[in-house]
């Protein structure tokens, strides 16, 4: 039973960040609460466990920082300003390059540089909008699905190589931002940013750089097989390749 532990964990985990996701979007005050007063409460149990790699804490308080402003955007004015949807832009933009650079320093090359591409190619504030007319006031951000698609397997990519013991866990959260693509694709990049924050908050206070806590407790922190990992890596740069041809294609057609 403990050899198919993870995959029941991997389940229930990515239908507890679908509940997640509808909870942070229809209750603005729980994200506020959880995205930036709950962390600074906790910061000096969870730091003492994390030590000192620059990613970690980079990582987590831009995407907790990216989720904030974006609910900004939605609630306030701050959606009639285009340096505010900029911020937006260059928030994904450092989201990318954070995990791009510490593919360089891992010698991650191949996967780095799809990641390069993504960072590049992030889309800019003329696509980004807030559904005024819908219940719950969505983020909308109409980036490419092949971007999405390509973003997708890079990061996996890049939990396997950078922090292979992570993987399983990896799996849910990124399936579970993909889910409302179904529904609208332009709904990504929010269910992104409230998925992969809350487990931050799981991870952080549950458990450890080395996977030793709850997530290794049900089957989730085992490493990836290294194997494997160069083909996963030649994918990802393929896939963000081919988004990267027809980018520079629709900047020529309009160009023309």
């Amino acid at each position: 039973m403990e050899n198919y532990l993870w995959i029941l964990s991997i389940i229930v985990y990515f239908f507890v960040l679908l509940l997640i996701n509808e909870i942070l979007r229809r209750y603005p005050k729980v994200l506020l609460f959880f995205f930036s007063v709950f962390p600074f409460l906790t910061l000096p149990y969870w730091v003492s466990r994390w030590g000192a790699d620059w990613f970690v804490y980079a990582k987590v308080f831009s995407v907790w920082l990216a989720s904030i402003w974006k609910w900004a955007i939605r609630f306030t004015k701050m959606a009639d300003k285009k340096w505010a949807l900029y911020l937006v832009q260059f928030l994904l933009m450092v989201n990318c390059a954070e995990a791009t650079v510490k593919d360089f320093q891992g010698g991650y090359f191949i996967n780095a540089a799809a990641g390069f591409i993504l960072t590049i190619t992030v889309p800019g504030p003329d696509t980004i909008s807030v559904d005024k007319d819908g219940k719950w006031r969505d983020f909308l951000y109409n980036i490419p699905i092949l971007w999405v698609l390509g973003y997708t397997i890079w990061n996996f990519t890049f939990v396997a190589g950078s922090y292979p013991h992570m993987y399983r866990m990896h799996i849910p959260i990124l399936l579970s931002a993909l889910v409302p693509v179904y529904f609208d694709h332009r709904l990504w990049n929010q269910a992104r940013g409230f998925t992969l924050g809350a487990h931050f908050l799981f991870q952080t206070n549950l458990d450890t750089p080395n996977g030793v806590g709850f997530f290794k407790d049900i089957g989730m922190a085992e490493l990836f097989p290294k194997g494997i990992y160069i083909y996963f890596a030649i994918i990802s740069l393929v896939v963000c390749s081919f988004h990267l041809i027809l980018f520079m294609k629709n900047i020529f057609k309009k160009l023309e």
